[in-house]
């Protein structure tokens, strides 16, 4: 909450410049990725019946592809150059599907232990 409430309040009031706040935007979600990159599935003890890895497979491969569009995108504009459209956008479009899959198989593992 505070990374987040810090970057906001950063890339509002230009603090360092525009050259900072650039790089601070482009670099502000690595953080933040990261940390979900780190979460474990919840495990449910009591009902180990149902099983959600794929929805959660799904995520790690949204998320995998979203931070693979930010690093090929942070690295074409350290190099100067403009990466649209390139190989980031490419992995951006991507994550949306995946997003999507993720989303279905969790709520469908979900349903199941609904009773």
């Amino acid at each position: 909450m505070i990374y987040s409430i810090t970057g906001t309040a950063w890339m509002l009031t230009g603090f360092g410049g525009p050259g900072v706040t650039h790089y601070v935007g482009l670099l502000s979600d690595a953080p933040l990725l990261w940390r979900a990159s780190l979460s474990p599935p919840p495990r449910y003890a009591a009902r180990p019946v149902v099983r959600c890895e794929t929805g959660w497979i799904c995520l790690a491969v949204a998320l995998a592809l979203y931070f693979l569009g930010v690093a090929i995108g942070t690295v074409s504009w350290l190099r100067g150059q403009d990466p649209f459209p390139g190989p980031a956008d490419i992995m951006f479009c991507l994550f949306y599907p995946m997003l999507a899959a993720a989303v279905l198989f969790l709520i469908r593992a979900a349903a199941v232990r609904v009773p």
